[in-house]
């Protein structure tokens, strides 16, 4: 078991993506939040050795949380973000899920994109 950082603590996780480096994406569609930190274990051949598997401490300035845009009124708007990856060291890429029947009007205009 790998323990995620409390600073990732979120009402649910709809994905994660891990690079080569151990660098960690983890995505909230009900917080529409996105938490960035590094794992550690990582040996010399780029594999991940379970043993040594850990996230850095919530104190350490790797680990970052991002909220993802909001509407006009503060309001969530991507709610459905199912899935991420790693481009390269600077950027993201985000798919999203079909909107589920609960989900507030304002997910709508960012259905399946």
């Amino acid at each position: 078991e790998i323990k995620i950082p409390s600073s990732a603590d979120f009402s649910d996780y709809s994905t994660m993506a891990m690079d080569s480096t151990g660098r960690v994406a983890i995505a909230s569609q009900e917080d529409s939040k996105l938490w960035i930190g590094q794992l550690q274990g990582i040996n010399e051949q780029g594999l991940l050795d379970l043993d040594a598997a850990r996230f850095l401490d919530d104190d350490d300035s790797k680990n970052k949380v991002y909220v993802f845009p909001r509407g006009e009124d503060c309001e969530k708007i991507y709610c459905n973000v199912e899935g991420i990856h790693f481009l390269n060291d600077h950027m993201l890429i985000g798919v999203s899920d079909k909107m589920k029947s609960k989900a507030d009007f304002s997910c709508f205009d960012k259905d399946q994109i």
